[in-house]
């Protein structure tokens, strides 16, 4: 992957990570793909509609939900982008998640979307859905 792509993807996921904390909830765009799953956030596997669901129940009713990945790597093979690193999930400022995230992503005109995240919690709260 040459330098170009590779800072456009960095600058690209600093942008989705950052909406959480700038953008009002309404207008916030979580990028997944169709097919997405999300693993290890609750007792059972999320689909793209479900994960949507679970953000949603966590900034209910006037919650301010803030988003971090303080130290990733990222990497790319055959059109195939991947983020290994930490997540942190605050909820109006108390740490409600936090550990290692495993993501897959792909290119989709002109931005990204999310196939796969998976999240390794060393802390979670329960949430239900």
């Amino acid at each position: 992957m040459g330098t170009e792509a590779r800072f456009a993807f960095r600058k690209w996921l600093q942008t989705w990570i950052d909406q959480f904390r700038t953008r009002p909830k309404e207008s916030h765009n979580l990028a997944l793909a169709d097919e997405f799953m999300a693993i290890g956030f609750a007792t059972k596997d999320l689909s793209a509609e479900n994960f949507g669901s679970f953000i949603a129940t966590l900034t209910e009713p006037d919650k301010r939900l803030t988003v971090r990945m303080p130290a990733v790597s990222v990497s790319y093979d055959h059109f195939l982008y991947s983020v290994n690193g930490d997540m942190e999930i605050f909820i109006d400022g108390i740490l409600c998640f936090a550990g290692g995230v495993d993501c897959k992503l792909r290119a989709a005109d002109e931005s990204f979307e999310f196939l796969r995240m998976k999240f390794y919690p060393r802390m979670s709260m329960r949430v239900e859905i």
